[in-house]
């Protein structure tokens, strides 16, 4: 979820302790600095803290990305369940001074806050290097990345809107159409 990235990059820069809710996490959430990221860690986790199998946890994957409350409702009291059964857990909680319902809780709450953004890792891979690419373009291309992203949408001129005011803030010129000089789309002139 989005209030998580902040203390993902402290936690990634040492600004901040990296802290597991059970020390049974650790494993799991490791590389992501104690963070649940990825649907793939839930599936993990939900099997290791309450003994869900494959299927139970690629349900509550599926409820996850469906957003499928239903489901959900259902999957939590199992995992609830699964949680005051698995003695590693309650002896975690023990040793961590923290009572085993206040964790499960908070666990599952904060799983239902990452429910609302969830991808999987391959996905979240796609995504990251698209964005990457879509930045080194505006970076270093900003008025053919301007041009592109506003031929692409011709028909909303909301978006239209929103992009001649990023033009302008990039101290960028929108120039009017010209019967001498324009096209169909948006383009870069050679005065720039």
């Amino acid at each position: 979820p989005m209030e998580y990235i902040p203390s993902f990059i402290n936690r990634k820069l040492g600004r901040e302790k990296i802290d597991y809710d059970h020390p049974m996490m650790e494993k799991y959430l490791e590389k992501t600095y104690g963070v649940t990221v990825y649907q793939e860690q839930v599936m993990l986790l939900s099997r290791a803290l309450a003994g869900f199998t494959r299927g139970e946890s690629d349900q509550l994957r599926k409820a996850m990305g469906k957003k499928n409350e239903k489901l959900m409702q259902e999957l939590k009291a199992k995992f609830f369940e699964g949680c005051h059964k698995n003695p590693q857990f309650t002896e975690g909680c023990k040793r961590a001074n923290k009572p085993a319902q206040d964790l499960i809780e908070k666990i599952w709450k904060d799983w239902e806050a990452f429910a609302k953004y969830a991808f999987n890792k391959s996905h979240s891979v796609c995504y990251a290097h698209l964005a990457y690419q879509t930045a080194y373009m505006k970076a270093h291309f900003p008025a053919e990345f301007m041009a592109a992203s506003m031929s692409r949408n011709l028909s909303d001129i909301k978006e239209i809107t929103k992009l001649m005011e990023e033009c302008r803030r990039m101290k960028m010129k929108v120039l009017g159409p010209d019967i001498n000089d324009s096209s169909y789309k948006f383009k870069v002139t050679f005065e720039g």
